[in-house]
């Protein structure tokens, strides 16, 4: 089951990170409650409405851990943006559709119904696009659906509960534009204390 969630955030972070247009950090306008003449005091609507978790705040707290974004913050916007080879938005269309055939899943799994927002899982995808610019591997090379995973893509939920239990991204322990195959001083270090505790 587990996997299942985290093959689906992961899916719908890529997706919903590769159109990025719009400003996502920019919160859509609430409605304020206005007060009606003739209304009694008791059914007027309160001045202040209480604060309300989001739906992404909600699902981050109930899933696991491999389903959730990376603790770290940074610019992810402008990390994820690199994902894009090209400025064009036609040209940004057909990058996103190898995101959709990698997961198998529409558009619709990152972005809302006539693309005017995304979906709750903007900032894992945002995550997953930045983990793919910045180590050269793509989303087929991890998903193989949005259910099933791909033997790199078993081995990087593994690493996805570190970046957890840790609080740091990738880079920390892989040497970036390495495909994972280069080890920092920190993940040379992370690889031979465990060794040691498997002694």
């Amino acid at each position: 089951m587990r996997s299942i969630i985290w093959i689906t955030v992961m899916f719908a972070v890529c997706l919903t990170a590769l159109h990025a247009v719009a400003d996502p950090y920019t919160p859509s306008p609430t409605q304020t409650p206005t007060k009606t003449e003739g209304t009694p005091a008791a059914a007027k609507a309160p001045t202040t409405p209480a604060p309300a978790a989001t739906t992404e705040q909600a699902k981050a707290k109930s899933a696991p851990e491999a389903a959730k974004p990376a603790p770290v913050e940074s610019d992810w916007r402008a990390r994820a943006a690199k994902w894009f080879k090209s400025a064009e938005p036609k040209d940004r269309r057909k990058e996103m559709r190898a995101a959709t055939r990698a997961l198998k899943q529409s558009c619709f799994y990152c972005h809302t119904k006539g693309f005017k927002g995304y979906q709750d899982n903007l900032l894992i995808s945002q995550q997953m696009m930045a983990l793919s610019a910045e180590h050269d591997v793509t989303c087929n090379e991890c998903h193989a659906g949005k259910r099933e995973m791909t033997k790199l893509g078993e081995s990087a939920r593994h690493m996805w509960k570190l970046v957890h239990k840790k609080k740091v991204f990738c880079e920390h322990c892989h040497t970036p534009h390495t495909r994972f195959a280069e080890l920092t001083e920190a993940g040379l270090l992370f690889k031979a204390e465990g060794q040691q505790g498997q002694e």
